[in-house]
């Protein structure tokens, strides 16, 4: 398991963000909610031509590689989500163990443009933080893209104390596993403008 003091650690990064980091412990119910929320998403059809247009990609310097994405798999204790076209393939022998799995939930006081900005902020400060912990690192967005089911874990995480805008399941990558393909990163100037919106020189 992920030591508590990892935790604490990473808590207390994602605090100076203003974001609050709770562990979610009832990991089968967050199991359901992933699945109920899957199962909504492969009924609607803007959200698979939106999902099909930047994961599964073969050639394109946009988006998420095939090369990158898992194939899918339920069987999990937290299930990935069903990307498109996924070809990373598993490393031999690896086993799903539910009590290797930690999964954090990162929320706001406030569900407001600056929240959702100071939520990124902090995703980004437990990443790295995770990282340079030698953990590994997955966010589970799914379930917080259905009203319903983002509604259900701010009740079970938060309770009436905040929002959740981020949920991160951490541990330890297997040992026998590969090293990860890089993925495209985009120019600086592509995606950063000044606030007046000149270019960047």
């Amino acid at each position: 398991p992920v030591p508590r003091g990892d935790i604490a650690l990473m808590g207390a990064r994602a605090a100076r963000a203003g974001v609050t980091l709770r562990r979610v412990d009832d990991l089968a119910g967050l199991k359901r909610l992933v699945n109920e929320a899957a199962f909504r998403h492969r009924s609607d059809d803007g959200y698979l031509v939106e999902l099909t247009t930047w994961s599964g990609r073969y050639a394109s310097t946009a988006g998420v590689p095939a090369r990158n994405v898992p194939g899918a798999n339920g069987t999990g204790p937290i299930p990935v989500r069903s990307f498109a076209g996924g070809v990373l393939p598993q490393p031999p022998n690896a086993e799903p163990v539910d009590e290797n799995v930690t999964v954090l939930a990162l929320g706001t006081a406030e569900d407001d443009r600056l929240s959702w900005l100071r939520a990124g902020e902090a995703t980004s400060i437990v990443l790295l933080t995770a990282t340079a912990l030698g953990l590994a690192s997955c966010p589970v967005t799914e379930p917080l893209e259905v009203a319903e089911t983002r509604e259900v874990l701010r009740k079970d995480v938060f309770g009436t104390d905040g929002h959740p805008q981020m949920l991160l399941r951490i541990g330890w990558a297997p040992v026998n596993a590969d090293p990860l393909p890089s993925t495209p990163r985009r120019e600086f100037a592509d995606v950063v403008a000044h606030l007046d919106g000149s270019p960047l020189l």
